[in-house]
């Protein structure tokens, strides 16, 4: 058997949704034909024509992480996009350093960051704790 002391394990992957499995609201959106969304756990804004792409201003949720939706790189292949509008769930920090309580903000292209540099304050969304080694932390949203 062996035993680990102080070694903290990876959270997980991007766009994974976290506690309460049962408590959370995820509603599918049309993916924008001309700027999809392809990754997991970035921000997503909804444009007049009802679809989502990737984008830190107007955002009205995260995508999530969904079975069926991802070709071998990791990209959506699917013309429809879970979007997190309230819950728990992990994303990729790309740029500064998360904390508990910490603001989130998105990049214009919807990458999440813990630095307001050029970037945009996502209302209803903090930090749950720091990020773990490859840089993903957990988010809380319109809790």
């Amino acid at each position: 058997m062996s035993q680990y002391v102080n070694v903290t394990l990876p959270l997980g992957l991007a766009g994974t949704v976290t506690r309460g499995f049962f408590d959370h609201t995820v509603e599918s959106y049309a993916n924008n034909s001309s700027s999809p969304v392809k990754e997991f756990g970035v921000a997503v804004a909804q444009g007049s024509d009802g679809t989502v792409s990737a984008s830190g201003t107007g955002v009205i949720g995260f995508a999530v992480r969904n079975y069926t939706q991802v070709d071998s790189a990791g990209s959506f292949t699917a013309d429809v996009v879970g979007v997190l509008r309230r819950g728990y769930l992990l994303v990729k920090v790309t740029a500064g350093t998360a904390k508990a309580g910490g603001k989130v903000y998105a990049t214009a292209a919807g990458a999440i960051s813990a630095t307001a540099e050029s970037n945009t304050e996502i209302a209803g969304a903090v930090f749950m704790g720091a990020a773990d080694a490859n840089g993903i932390a957990e988010v809380s949203f319109n809790i």
